[in-house]
């Protein structure tokens, strides 16, 4: 059975991923799970797997900001520059273990974020996201 949404896991912490998929997969069993520990690599999926002759795949994005090579908010520099039609088909929340009030207030600032969760992922939460 195909997942009527795709779920996009950018974060270096593995520790991470798992929690997120066993999360989204309980409350989305056939949900598509894919996770890249290096932010580049998760762009560049991005710029090939959305082009304009690709079906259009509605995703939530979960973004950690404190990454080594790029941060959370240079992957956003980098992902506005994308055409609407690739950005139209994302949700994207920053999932940070910051509660540092600036990375809330830049998060809420960003016209390509949706909103700010603290880790870890819980079922609450992923209930309110997919609501």
């Amino acid at each position: 059975m195909k997942s009527e949404r795709r779920y996009l896991l950018v974060d270096d912490d593995y520790s991470n991923h798992m929690i997120c998929e066993m999360v989204i997969k309980n409350i989305k069993k056939n949900a598509e799970v894919i996770a890249f520990e290096s932010p580049l690599k998760g762009l560049a999926y991005i710029e090939k797997e959305y082009t304009l002759e690709a079906e259009k795949v509605n995703t939530i994005l979960l973004l950690d900001i404190n990454m080594p090579a790029i941060t959370g908010w240079q992957f956003l520099e980098k992902f506005h520059q994308f055409s609407k039609h690739i950005k139209d088909q994302f949700t994207i929340y920053i999932l940070s273990s910051s509660i540092d009030a600036s990375d809330k207030q830049k998060a809420s600032d960003n016209p390509d974020v949706k909103g700010y969760l603290v880790k870890p992922l819980s079922f609450k939460l992923m209930e309110e996201m997919v609501s």
